[in-house]
């Protein structure tokens, strides 16, 4: 048996604008552009799409992103379970979803499944819990999930 889940993320708009890299203007290619008035519109053009490219990316990066949501759905009769922010806080859905994850694998040995979840979601959980001070990557099965997706992380930026 398995637990299928997935994780929903957004944009922290404050901590995206105060992170964003500057926009250097002398990497602007202007080839062998001369008239003052159209480097300047190159450069304001690239400077937007620097800033557009940095926010929309911001929800997919850990440090500028933030937990929605995460939803489990238990392959055995147990009802779906979906932990979000509206309910509560950032830091208390993580813990949620660690105190889960605990009590499941112990209990029952169930595996999670889910699309990319070691590439993506399950690294995601563990920079925000640590950014957040959640502690339930310090459990063993935390620890274990985090050297899985820090390995499989690790093999795909080499690879």
């Amino acid at each position: 048996m398995a637990v299928v889940f997935d994780i929903e993320t957004g944009r922290d708009l404050e901590r995206a604008r105060a992170l964003m890299p500057p926009f250097d203007e002398a990497e602007v290619k202007v080839g062998n552009m001369k008239d003052p008035d159209k480097i300047s519109a190159k450069q304001s053009d690239r400077r937007l799409a620097h800033e557009r490219n940095w926010m929309e990316d911001s929800a997919l990066r850990p440090e500028t992103g933030k937990v929605l949501a995460i939803g489990l759905l238990p392959t055995r009769k147990e009802e779906e379970l979906i932990f979000h922010v509206h309910q509560t806080n950032e830091a208390d859905v993580l813990q949620s979803f660690w105190d889960f994850l605990v009590s499941t694998q112990q209990a029952t040995g169930q595996a999670f499944i889910g699309f990319a979840i070691y590439h993506f979601d399950l690294p995601f959980l563990v920079i925000r819990s640590r950014i957040l001070g959640v502690r339930g990557t310090a459990r063993p099965a935390g620890r274990a999930l985090l050297r899985r997706a820090a390995a499989l992380s690790t093999c795909r930026r080499s690879g």
